[in-house]
């Protein structure tokens, strides 16, 4: 149910056309930040020849970037009204420093991520455009692309020169992105062409399977902690260091004992991931499954020969971890193993 602020925004026939024109209403919003341009397209959509935005409004509106709610018109008029907003500068990147890869369906990107996203992308960037890679909608919508699943938008970007190992501020780059949703089929878009140990080249663009973001975390990390193994799978082949160690000491290991992920375990210990590297706090991938109850990771793990009495920084085995959360199974297998 609309709320009264919604009501009162929304006019009949040719609203757009006449509130446009006010750039009190352009720049009004109703409690959830919708503008009076979001709230008409959602009614009746006016034509558009005659729209202009008001003198001296550059921007769309405060704290917003300009943004069109998904399946709120038809193509032809939401690309129209794309036009409008390019030809009249509206903001069509980041709002507020959040990012699009989270903030997506806010956007003018969620135009795009439709089944019309050429048209789109030629208005936004030229016809027959080669990307620059100094955009920063490049990354915007590359990472966007990547997060959703739109392969057919990843490959369309590539081949018109938009670079796969392009980051954000954070270090985050499409292969994160892909790899944290589960998206295989973009991930090995990101890896093909001639994979040689840790560098993949594509279109003249360099990306590294191991590229670590802010935090250090690395695609295998996310896959790993996320349990797609067909992913881990693909990272591991085209040269995945399981050794990689995160800000917190983690590696791709820890978290997927931590997390119950036992192929990915399997995986990880048969592509020699170190069953006795230990993480800032002295704990191994043991103390980490234990912590957690993953009885079978940890039934695994001792069979692979993990050290069933190795010690944290506070000097606490894995059994003090399985107990201090109630997991007596773990603690009986412990106990029958040894410990």
């Amino acid at each position: 149910m609309e709320n009264h602020n919604t009501a009162s925004l929304v006019q009949p026939e040719n609203s757009l056309q006449r509130t446009i024109n006010e750039e009190t209403l352009w720049l009004s919003t109703d409690e959830n930040g919708r503008t009076t341009v979001h709230l008409s397209s959602r009614s009746h959509p006016p034509s558009l020849n005659a729209i202009r935005l008001p003198s001296g409004v550059e921007e769309g509106p405060p704290n917003r970037t300009a943004w069109l709610p998904p399946n709120s018109a038809d193509d032809s008029y939401r690309l129209g009204l794309v036009n409008l907003l390019v030809e009249s500068g509206a903001k069509l990147g980041v709002a507020d420093g959040v990012d699009v890869g989270i903030r997506g369906a806010d956007n003018v990107w969620t135009a795009i991520l439709q089944d019309d996203y050429r048209p789109l992308l030629n208005l936004l960037f030229g016809g027959d455009f080669k990307v620059s890679n100094e955009d920063f909608r490049v990354w915007e919508l590359l990472n966007t692309a990547s997060v959703h699943g739109h392969e057919e938008i990843v490959r369309f970007l590539i081949e018109r020169g938009a670079d796969v190992g392009v980051s954000c501020e954070h270090e985050w780059t499409p292969l994160h992105s892909a790899s944290s949703h589960g998206h295989a089929e973009i991930v090995k878009l990101l890896l093909e062409n001639g994979a040689e140990a840790t560098i993949v080249e594509m279109t003249g663009a360099v990306v590294s399977v191991n590229v670590a973001n802010g935090s250090g975390v690395t695609p295998l990390h996310m896959t790993s902690n996320q349990g797609h193994t067909e992913l881990v799978q693909l990272l591991l082949d085209h040269g995945a260091n399981v050794s990689a160690v995160d800000s917190r000491g983690w590696t791709a290991l820890d978290l997927a004992c931590y997390g119950g992920h036992i192929e990915i375990v399997r995986l990880l210990i048969d592509n020699g991931a170190d069953l006795a590297g230990a993480d800032e706090n002295g704990c191994t991938p043991l103390h980490s499954a234990a912590e957690n109850g993953q009885l079978e990771v940890v039934e695994l793990l001792l069979a692979r020969g993990a050290d069933i009495n190795a010690v944290d920084n506070d000097g606490h085995p894995p059994i003090r971890c399985a107990s201090e959360n109630g997991h007596w199974e773990v603690v009986r297998v412990l106990v029958e193993k040894g410990a």
